[in-house]
């Protein structure tokens, strides 16, 4: 809820940073990812887009809802830090 008030009143970064709390303490909340992902996306932070789901993918399994859009928005964040070789095998098993 906190991470919702720093957007409603301007301050992404804040919010990025509540969000990158969450993710690190509860890996598996794919709002928490998506959310703070978008963020490091509108905010221009690629290395946020990158490290922010590099640290949750080991708590996520193929088998989970949802897997296919984590393994999509790394290969994202691989992308935007210039890493193609990775970005590409991530975006291959994502679809």
């Amino acid at each position: 809820v906190a991470a919702l008030g720093h957007l409603a009143e301007g301050r992404w970064h804040e919010a990025a940073r509540i969000l990158e709390d969450i993710a690190v303490d509860f890996p598996l909340d794919a709002l928490a990812l998506q959310t703070g992902h978008q963020i490091d996306f509108f905010t221009g932070n690629a290395r946020m887009l990158r490290d922010r789901i590099g640290r949750a993918l080991p708590a996520w399994q193929k088998d989970m809802p949802g897997y296919h859009a984590i393994l999509g928005m790394q290969a994202f964040g691989l992308e935007e830090m210039g890493d193609y070789a990775r970005a590409e095998s991530f975006g291959r098993q994502a679809v």
